[in-house]
């Protein structure tokens, strides 16, 4: 049987990002779209909360019925949020590095709030091109930002704004998707690098602890795990879902 999974991409990227993991996974039908703002969809709305224009957008791509969701980055933050308002429709949750600083120990986001301050005073300023550089030295794929192409550089310098504009969502949950994530269900896996930072180690106990129910995985060389790290994530992921399906099949 044809697995559908909805994959959700990070901030910066498109739907794209999963192609090299829809290579390796041919058993899987993805549906990746471009988030607003992103790759090929329109804009978005500057006076309206970004994340719930990027969940109207993703539930228009999503498949008919109940579907398996893989979250990449802001793509977790959002699949928590699509748990949360629509848990129906979930069979199974992969969230790689979700970037859901509300999860996180006080203290450890505050060091990272720390670690962010140059790129908020870049974002003070105007100054996009110096804001895209601190921003991919921290969350990037480990490339030099001005050994980007200029398309790529222009790609990102322009939608650096859609950074701020998610952090309502995404560190004061704005939403109240925390509090509302279904207990027990469903079988859900939080990916994170081999020795991630601080930061993304609080995150990932901090969602493990509003989901009982999630285990963790370690997997890849950075952020970017969909394009560093394909194969080793495609391995992680195929061997969540067996053991899912093993569940579903014993209750």
């Amino acid at each position: 049987m044809t697995r559908n999974v909805l994959g959700l991409h990070c901030s910066l990227a498109s739907g794209a990002v999963f192609e090299a993991l829809r290579d390796v996974l041919p058993e899987v039908l993805f549906h990746c779209p471009d988030l607003p703002g992103h790759g090929t969809s329109g804009g978005w709305d500057e006076l309206q909360d970004f994340q719930t224009q990027a969940l109207d957008l993703a539930m228009e791509a999503a498949p008919n019925g109940r579907f398996d969701v893989l979250g990449h980055s802001f793509g977790g933050c959002l699949a928590l949020r699509l748990l949360a308002d629509h848990p129906e429709r979930v069979r199974s949750l992969v969230l790689i590095e979700p970037v859901k600083f509300a999860a996180a120990d006080a203290a450890e986001l505050e060091d990272h709030w720390l670690e962010m301050t140059r790129f908020d005073v870049a974002m003070a300023r105007g100054d996009h091109v110096k804001a895209a550089r601190m921003f991919m030295e921290v969350w990037g794929d480990g490339t030099n930002f001005d050994d980007l192409s200029d398309l790529q550089r222009a790609y990102v310098i322009d939608r650096i704004p859609l950074i701020p504009a998610m952090a309502p969502s995404i560190t004061e949950d704005i939403h109240d998707v925390l509090n509302r994530l279904p207990a027990g269900r469903p079988p859900t896996l939080i990916v994170a690098r081999h020795n991630p930072p601080d930061i993304v180690r609080s995150i990932c106990d901090g969602l493990q602890r509003h989901m009982p129910q999630a285990r963790q995985a370690r997997t890849g060389r950075g952020h970017m795990i969909p394009l560093t790290d394909t194969g080793d994530l495609a391995q992680v992921v195929r061997d969540f879902w067996r053991d899912a399906e093993a569940m579903d099949d014993a209750e």
